[in-house]
């Protein structure tokens, strides 16, 4: 979860107190001349740094800006240059409209208020991403990793005939046999079949089951595997699940991944890739063994978590596919070794897998119990996705999303308050103080709410962790409540 930037009143909330200008690019056939769109991206955005001190002045040439950079025909030969640019010039033109408003605020601009400094380096960005997006597009610097690249077959051990998702071999194809489909009201992803001391069960995330009523396994022909039971891994998002052996296949787990596997190993990871019911045969090779985990760099995506990281050198499965992380590349020294011909990481995102085999203690879980906590849990966070969706127009997750906080009726009651009092209160500045300082009495309760609750409950392994991971981003975002509050009550 991304909680960074929101250290003052965010666009939603100021836009809401008088109507800033709207910065709106709208998109243009692709010119021919890519250079010549470059050198015009490159001009404006200079032209910006010569308006240092006078960030409210830069709004015109920011949209200008935006408007080339989408002229720019869609390719991948940009390494993904040319989207951090647009990100980083929309993230400027944010900051302008925020500043735009609290201009015109009682009081203004706060001194302490570091917008012009976060616009400058929002401006650094677009250039530095500007150079780097041309230089893709000429072809220069091919042999370095570029920021933005895809994480496809991009370690030096790959192999044409291994990346992708070509056919699988005989003993590959025997082992996707054994993946299932997993559906709830809330969500899909994938399991796979193996045999643990205590029976055959179904091995997944934990995370694939929480919050999910009413979920179903089904084979790959259709047939529904009923669940016996289940179990959570003590100290990470594993979960097995135990049935009853009807004659499958079932996959064989390796009992030590340190000494059987080795990096550059060829794997397959199938999954059900978005959940689209469909199980997709990915490839791609082992990068790292850890403790708990296996790093590779077979590309997953939403519906792949639970399915098998299958070694097909040893034809065992050594992980389960958990997660996919963005590398951060937001400071020089990260960005100029993520360049480096040298740098271990060749891709926008790392893949990992938790190990089964160094798993310390599977807890029994009651299903019904379990699915309560993580119902509870996921009402926690999504009171507070909205709280900060109305903040600062993004949605806990880092991305854009300044509606989200419609689809909690409380938060969108105390919008609609707000908004009302703005538009019978007359128009004067007093007015406007009084429904900006009920709006964050009325958000400070309701970001109050529910911790209580969720700090005295009583919680397994798997949702203990969660349940502390909401309540740290929860109390930051009082935080961010109660500082934005002292700014205001100071003017």
């Amino acid at each position: 979860m991304s909680r960074k930037g929101l250290t003052l009143p965010g666009p939603l909330v100021l836009l809401l107190l008088l109507v800033p200008f709207l910065l709106c690019a709208q998109d243009a056939p692709p010119p021919p001349d890519v250079p010549a769109l470059f050198a015009k991206v490159k001009e404006t955005l200079s032209s910006l740094k010569d308006l240092g001190g006078k960030p409210l002045d830069q709004a015109p040439l920011l949209k200008t800006t935006l408007e080339t950079l989408k002229q720019l025909p869609p390719s991948t030969k940009y390494k993904g240059h040319r989207g951090e640019a647009i990100e980083a010039v929309e993230s400027a033109i944010q900051t302008v409209n925020r500043l735009s408003v609290m201009s015109r605020m009682p009081g203004g601009i706060p001194a302490n208020y570091p917008g012009a400094e976060q616009l400058d380096a929002m401006i650094d960005v677009a250039l530095k991403e500007t150079d780097s997006a041309l230089s893709a597009w000429n072809g220069e610097a091919a042999s370095a990793p570029a920021p933005g690249a895809a994480s496809q077959n991009t370690s030096s051990t790959s192999k044409p005939s291994s990346s992708g998702t070509s056919a699988a071999s005989p003993q590959e194809a025997e082992a996707m046999q054994s993946v299932v489909l997993i559906k709830g009201d809330e969500g899909a992803g994938t399991g796979f079949l193996v045999k643990m001391a205590d029976g055959p069960c179904i091995v997944t995330n934990l995370h694939v089951l929480f919050a999910n009523p009413n979920v179903k396994i089904t084979t790959q022909g259709g047939d529904e595997i009923p669940m016996a039971g289940l179990k959570g891994a003590s100290d990470r998002d594993l979960a097995v699940i135990p049935i009853a052996d009807k004659g499958y296949k079932y996959l064989t787990l390796c009992a030590n991944v340190s000494q059987e596997s080795q990096v550059g190993d060829d794997l397959l990871t199938p999954g059900n890739s978005e959940g689209a019911d469909v199980i997709l045969p990915t490839r791609g090779q082992l990068k790292a063994v850890g403790t708990q985990k296996v790093e590779f760099s077979n590309p997953i995506y939403h519906g792949n978590s639970g399915g098998p990281v299958f070694d097909s050198k040893i034809g065992k499965v050594i992980g389960v596919v958990t997660q996919a992380t963005k590398v951060n590349t937001g400071n020089d020294l990260d960005k100029a070794s993520f360049n480096s011909q040298n740098s271990a990481i060749t891709g926008k995102f790392r893949y990992f897998g938790f190990r089964i085999d160094s798993v310390p203690k599977w807890d029994v879980y009651d299903w019904n119990q379990f699915l309560a906590e993580s119902q509870k849990i996921d009402a926690f966070h999504d009171r507070t996705r909205a709280l900060h969706s109305y903040l600062s127009g993004k949605n806990g997750s880092g991305g854009s999303d300044n509606t989200y906080f419609n689809q909690d009726d409380q938060v969108r009651q105390a919008h609609l308050e707000f908004r009302s009092k703005l538009q019978h209160g007359g128009g004067s500045d007093a007015s406007r103080t009084r429904a900006v300082g009920d709006l964050l009495v009325a958000l400070k309760n309701l970001a109050d709410a529910q911790v209580d609750d969720l700090q005295r409950g009583q919680f397994y392994g798997y949702n203990q962790s969660r349940a502390q991971d909401e309540l740290e981003y929860r109390k930051w975002l009082q935080d961010q409540i109660d500082k934005i509050t002292d700014s205001f009550d100071h003017q």
